[in-house]
């Protein structure tokens, strides 16, 4: 595939299609997101340009990095479900450790 995205996805031909996709899903969403930005912007409260600037800036970087992570293309190595009940384990165990030391520290 000829793109100039191809800078920035991975070498694995499966990951990259995937982070396509996830890039795409991310795209339509934030059309309907602006769309309903623009309605409250319009109908309720009126919205700073610079807030919904941010919003659709964060919303992609969201959108992708969750889809990303919780898709768990990155753990190809994984072939049983004991490995993979393991390695859930392993994560939510990072993710808590993760969620307590920022906690703290903020």
């Amino acid at each position: 595939m000829k793109t100039w995205l191809k800078i920035f996805l991975p070498n694995d031909e499966y990951k990259e299609r995937q982070m396509l996709i996830f890039l795409a899903e991310a795209a339509v969403l934030q059309v309907i997101l602006i769309l309903v930005l623009m309605a409250i912007d319009q109908l309720f409260i009126p919205l700073p340009s610079m807030f919904m600037l941010i919003c659709c800036i964060f919303w992609i970087l969201f959108y992708v990095g969750a889809r990303y992570t919780l898709s768990g293309i990155e753990y190809t190595d994984i072939c049983t479900e004991k490995e993979y009940k393991a390695q859930v384990k392993k994560i939510k165990t990072k993710s808590i450790r993760f969620f307590a030391i920022c906690l703290i520290l903020s």
